[in-house]
């Protein structure tokens, strides 16, 4: 269920940044983040993402069944809607979970995880200083600033939808 959701989120997604006001967008630290609406106008969850100075977004999609979804995506990619993905979630360097990464239509330039509704990942992520994010054995490394608030302001965002 969560994943068809993430689906028809990906495709709201692709709205909700050509659509989002300044008044529904939100920034906390060097997370920017903004409600997902559908095309059908439901609101369907919030997203946030930070930008790296290695040209890589990371994202954070939670839709409003508290689903987190954590992705990365780099303009010049052309990631395979229909490939293997075998992604990891690494947290200051221990393997938390390994999972198939989906590439979602209409971002074939990003690839996520799905987190589930997990409090002890979450928890990991807030309370922790590096994310390593592997893909097919190539490691994308990140550090956590600000995540802590960062995810408490995404799942307020899940909670009002603003």
């Amino acid at each position: 269920m969560s994943l068809q959701l993430l689906r028809r989120a990906a495709a709201g997604l692709a709205v909700a940044l050509a659509m989002a006001n300044q008044a529904a967008a939100w920034q906390v630290g060097n997370w920017n983040g903004v409600p997902i609406i559908g095309n059908n106008g439901g609101f369907l969850g919030c997203r946030m993402n930070v930008r790296y100075n290695s040209g890589i977004t990371l994202h954070f999609i939670q839709l409003r069944s508290y689903s987190l979804f954590i992705g990365m995506s780099k303009p010049e990619w052309a990631m395979n809607p229909n490939a293997i993905y075998a992604m990891g979630l690494v947290i200051d360097g221990r393997y938390v979970r390994r999972a198939p990464g989906e590439v979602l239509a209409g971002l074939n330039n990003a690839v996520f995880l799905n987190l589930g509704t997990d409090r002890l990942t979450r928890e990991l992520l807030a309370r922790r200083f590096s994310l390593t994010l592997v893909n097919n054995q190539q490691n994308y490394n990140f550090a956590l600033t600000s995540t802590a608030a960062a995810l408490q302001r995404l799942e307020y965002c899940v909670q009002t939808g603003t």
